[in-house]
């Protein structure tokens, strides 16, 4: 698969997934939530929002530690699984990144970003099929996701596919404001096709 393709997927996973919005300064932030902690060392939440929040860091270790106790406290939880996905990526580790989304699923059938994110990492460890399957199933429950139609088309066009490719990158272009910062290589891989 052509690099641009990767590269792309990598910068669009963890910006939809850790978007930030937190009021209180970030050491604010930790300082409550480990007082929270400190009076309930066992609070599932709590131990998964002080992962988020080293993962927002990207102190991935101490993230890592704090979904694992969440999910000792509450192994029903699916969310931990998804953000421990997110550390597999920015690891590069994508086996244990699609496990970490399928246990997600298995407690959340529905979580989307898990799906999006499953299909990302199925496209990084070159499982093209089963990437275009999930982007798929996520573009029927969301026609607009532009994450989704770039990256189909992107997909589609790296395959050699130029009409699906073309179709995707062409809504894509519709939807997207004018300063989505991957409209212009849209724009690109679309002239190209056009010009063949």
């Amino acid at each position: 698969m052509p690099p641009h393709t990767i590269r792309t997927v990598a910068a669009l996973v963890l910006g939809c997934a850790l978007a930030t919005g937190a009021a209180l300064a970030q050491e604010r932030v930790l300082e409550a939530l480990e007082a929270r902690l400190a009076a309930n060392p066992r609070d599932a939440a709590g131990l998964e929002e002080l992962g988020i929040e080293h993962l927002r860091r990207g102190d991935y270790a101490r993230a890592f530690i704090q979904f694992h106790k969440s999910l000792a406290v509450a192994p029903e939880r699916g969310t931990p699984h998804f953000y421990l996905g997110l550390i597999y990526f920015e690891k590069g580790i994508h086996s244990k990144e699609i496990e970490a989304y399928h246990k997600a699923l298995l407690r959340l059938p529905e979580f989307m970003p898990a799906h999006l994110n499953l299909a990302h990492a199925y496209l990084a460890a070159g499982r093209i099929e089963e990437a275009i399957e999930q982007y798929r199933w996520v573009e029927r429950r969301d026609p607009r996701n532009l994450t989704v139609l770039f990256n189909l088309g992107m997909v589609f066009a790296d395959l050699n596919r130029p009409e699906e490719g073309r179709r995707y990158l062409k809504r894509f272009l519709r939807l997207a404001p004018a300063d989505h910062p991957v409209r212009g290589k849209a724009a690109q891989v679309l002239a190209e096709m056009d010009s063949k």
